[in-house]
């Protein structure tokens, strides 16, 4: 999950450092894994990935800005779920996620402040 939020900024533009910045970014997972709804004829396969950011000045250590994004995403099969089909809604969850925090005026806006 990290490594998805960092390509996304990088992709936009910003630079990821490890000394001398001006904010700090925590983050952490609130959701991810993958679950099966079972009916007689088919299985549903349900990945649902959440992660939450938050933005600190690095000199107050104040917050400037906390979200949440969310993505999930659900394939039917009518034959026995393997890795395959679990793996692919979860990476679709995840970049539902990523394209909401991409979509994020407020998280823009609070990058742009510094």
């Amino acid at each position: 999950m990290r490594d998805a939020v960092g390509i996304e900024l990088r992709r936009s533009g910003h630079m990821i450092v490890e000394t001398q910045y001006d904010l700090v970014m925590r983050g952490h997972v609130e959701t991810f894994w993958v679950r099966t709804d079972v009916t007689p004829l088919y299985w549903d396969v349900v990945g649902e990935v959440r992660f939450a950011l938050e933005l600190l000045d690095s000199k107050t250590s104040r917050t400037i800005f906390k979200s949440a994004y969310q993505g999930s995403k659900i394939e039917r099969t009518y034959l026995w779920p393997g890795e395959d089909i679990m793996q692919r809604v979860l990476e679709s969850a995840l970049a539902t996620a990523i394209s909401q925090l991409s979509a994020d005026n407020s998280f823009a806006q609070a990058l742009r402040i510094r």
